[in-house]
């Protein structure tokens, strides 16, 4: 597995936060993993780059679901039988 430089240091998150508001107990989890090895960071940004791709792919299947679509056509077979009982009336 190859692995990532992590893309922001623990400054640059603090930098961010005048910009964005940071939740202060996400704060105090951004400053705990820069104080982990390179390898315990790696696993932290895998963990939260895989909940950022479940959120969006529900996100996504929501979307999706909320998308109205024709109803199904009915059999030509059944069609068929359709007209010739309207002609037989």
């Amino acid at each position: 597995m190859r692995t990532r430089k992590p893309r922001a240091t623990a400054d640059a998150w603090g930098a961010c936060t005048v910009n964005r508001k940071t939740r202060p107990n996400l704060r105090l989890h951004f400053e705990a993993v820069s104080q982990l090895a390179s390898e315990d960071q790696q696993t932290e940004l895998n963990v939260i780059d895989g909940l950022m791709i479940k959120h969006q792919t529900q996100a996504w299947t929501e979307r999706r679901k909320a998308v109205p679509t024709a109803p199904p056509k009915k059999p030509v077979a059944t069609q068929r039988a359709a007209v010739k009982r309207r002609a037989a009336k």
